[in-house]
Protein backbone atom coordinates (compact mmCIF):
# COMPACT_ATOMS: atom_id res chain seq x y z
CA UNK A 1 0.00 0.00 0.00
CA UNK A 2 1.34 3.41 -1.02
CA UNK A 3 1.17 6.12 1.60
CA UNK A 4 1.25 9.65 0.25
CA UNK A 5 3.02 12.28 2.26
CA UNK A 6 2.24 15.97 2.15
CA UNK A 7 5.12 16.53 -0.25
CA UNK A 8 3.95 13.99 -2.83
CA UNK A 9 0.32 15.12 -2.51
CA UNK A 10 1.41 18.71 -3.09
CA UNK A 11 3.37 17.66 -6.15
CA UNK A 12 0.29 15.90 -7.55
CA UNK A 13 -1.80 19.03 -7.03
CA UNK A 14 0.90 21.14 -8.68
CA UNK A 15 1.09 18.77 -11.65
CA UNK A 16 -2.69 18.80 -12.06
CA UNK A 17 -2.83 22.60 -11.93
CA UNK A 18 0.02 22.86 -14.42
CA UNK A 19 -1.78 20.51 -16.79
CA UNK A 20 -4.97 22.58 -16.58
CA UNK A 21 -3.02 25.77 -17.20
CA UNK A 22 -1.24 24.29 -20.24
CA UNK A 23 -4.53 23.02 -21.66
CA UNK A 24 -6.11 26.45 -21.26
CA UNK A 25 -3.16 28.06 -23.08
CA UNK A 26 -3.57 25.60 -25.94
CA UNK A 27 -7.30 26.32 -26.14
CA UNK A 28 -6.90 30.12 -26.28
CA UNK A 29 -6.48 30.41 -30.09
CA UNK A 30 -9.80 28.64 -30.60
CA UNK A 31 -11.55 31.06 -28.26
CA UNK A 32 -9.97 34.05 -29.99
CA UNK A 33 -11.16 32.79 -33.39
CA UNK A 34 -14.78 33.53 -32.49
CA UNK A 35 -15.84 36.84 -33.95
CA UNK A 36 -18.96 38.70 -34.98
CA UNK A 37 -19.59 40.75 -38.07
CA UNK A 38 -16.84 42.96 -39.41
CA UNK A 39 -18.84 46.19 -39.45
CA UNK A 40 -20.84 45.49 -36.30
CA UNK A 41 -24.17 45.49 -38.16
CA UNK A 42 -26.54 42.56 -38.25
CA UNK A 43 -28.34 42.74 -41.60
CA UNK A 44 -30.90 40.14 -40.53
CA UNK A 45 -32.02 38.25 -37.47
CA UNK A 46 -31.29 34.54 -37.56
CA UNK A 47 -29.47 34.69 -40.88
CA UNK A 48 -32.79 34.92 -42.73
CA UNK A 49 -33.67 38.28 -44.32
CA UNK A 50 -37.38 37.56 -44.04
CA UNK A 51 -37.07 36.30 -40.45
CA UNK A 52 -39.32 33.37 -41.34
CA UNK A 53 -37.93 31.12 -38.61
CA UNK A 54 -40.04 32.66 -35.84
Amino acid sequence: MLIQTRKTRGMCVWAYQSLLFAASLLYMPYMAAQYGTGSGDWPSYGGDTGSTKY
